[in-house]
C-alpha cells in the first residue's frame, strides 16, 4: 500500500493537483453521515417500485411487518437494509407468507447471513402479521 501511496502521490503532484484532492478529501471527511428516520408507510414506496400492487391484506401486514423488522434489526446490527434482507427476498416472503424455517429455506435459496441467525424472530413476525395479531408491527424506532 505504500507504494501505490507513493505512486498516487507522484502523479498527483505531477499534475499540480494535489492540493485540490487533499481540499476535496479533507470536505468529505468533514460530512456527518445522518440516519433516515424509520416511517412505517415507507413499505407501500417499496412496493411501488417494485410495481408489486396485487398483494392481498394478509401479504401486505406481512410486507409491513418484515419492513419494519428488517429495519429494527438492520439498525441493531449496524448493517445496511438490503443486507438483513433485500427487497426482492422481502417481497417473495411476503407474497408465500412462510410457516416454517424448510418454507423460508425453499424460498430464499441462499438464505441471507443474518437471515439464518434470525429464523425464529422472523417466522414469529411473519405469523404474527398474517393472523393479525398486535405483535406484527414492532416499533423499528425503539430499536434504533
Amino acid at each position: 500500500l505504500l507504494y501505490i501511496y507513493d505512486q498516487l502521490k507522484s502523479e498527483l503532484e505531477a499534475c499540480q493537483r494535489s492540493a485540490a484532492v487533499w481540499q476535496r478529501s479533507a470536505e468529505l471527511c468533514r460530512q456527518a453521515y445522518h440516519t433516515v428516520p424509520y416511517s412505517p408507510s415507507d413499505h407501500l414506496t417499496l412496493l411501488r417500485r417494485q410495481n408489486a400492487s396485487t398483494l392481498t391484506a394478509p401479504q401486505l401486514a406481512v410486507h409491513r411487518a418484515l419492513f419494519g423488522w428488517r429495519d429494527g434489526l438492520a439498525r441493531s446490527e449496524d448493517e445496511s437494509c438490503a443486507y438483513v434482507l433485500p427487497n426482492h427476498i422481502l417481497l417473495k416472503l411476503a407474497q408465500a407468507v412462510p410457516r416454517t424455517a424448510e418454507q423460508l429455506r425453499l424460498l430464499c435459496h441462499p438464505l441471507p447471513p443474518l437471515l439464518n441467525y434470525h429464523t425464529p424472530s422472523l417466522l414469529e413476525t411473519i405469523a404474527a402479521a398474517a393472523d393479525g395479531t398486535a405483535a406484527a408491527a414492532p416499533d423499528a424506532a425503539a430499536t434504533a
